[in-house]
């Protein structure tokens, strides 16, 4: 999003909640901290109607990166049923890993594992543990892992934090996303 795009949007949020207008002052410090550089006029756009839709109070630049981030990309928005039928429904094929053709939502998650976490749940290394028992395991591991990867989506990509991680851990992997290509 370009500076123009965003004033744009901060004047149409100022049409939508005309009672909670934000100080110009606010709305340039929002700018100056990059807080909508990595997003594009037609998600935050779509971010404030549904937010709208939602709620009365006016959205924080936080509630808008949050509702886009976890929709850009099908692994942060699929519901855990989903996921855990996926990875069950294909635990004849986990002894070769590699074989396995991951839905979009549940791939990288996946690849987090690592072929010696998924190969827990091939019907080969059954150790007697309830199908029950290995799900709650499994989800642990995906809310810790959705978590962090929201986290790292969510701020990664902002000016001072991507300068901050530079400068103090380079070797940070970024985030792993689905984002648009398309110019800010």
């Amino acid at each position: 999003m370009n500076e123009v795009e965003f004033w744009m949007i901060n004047g149409l949020a100022n049409r939508l909640w005309p009672n909670q207008p934000i100080p110009t002052e606010t709305a340039e410090a929002w700018w100056d901290l990059g807080l909508f550089s990595d997003l594009e006029l037609g998600e935050v756009e779509a971010a404030l109607m549904a937010l709208c839709a939602l709620k009365q109070s006016r959205p924080m630049p936080a509630n808008i990166r949050r509702w886009i981030i976890q929709r850009r990309s099908a692994d942060l928005d699929a519901p855990w049923s989903e996921v855990w039928a996926e990875l069950w429904g294909q635990r004849d094929r986990l002894d070769r890993p590699a074989d396995v053709q991951w839905s979009d939502a549940t791939r990288p998650f996946a690849e987090h594992l690592t072929a010696v976490l998924l190969q827990m749940l091939a019907p080969s290394q059954s150790d007697g543990t309830t199908e029950q028992a290995r799900e709650a395991q499994f989800r642990d591991y995906w809310e810790s892992w959705r978590s962090r990867e929201f986290e790292r989506r969510l701020t990664y990509e902002l000016p001072a934090v991507k300068e901050f991680l530079a400068r103090h851990h380079p070797d940070v992997i970024p985030p792993t996303t689905t984002e648009p290509t398309s110019e800010k």
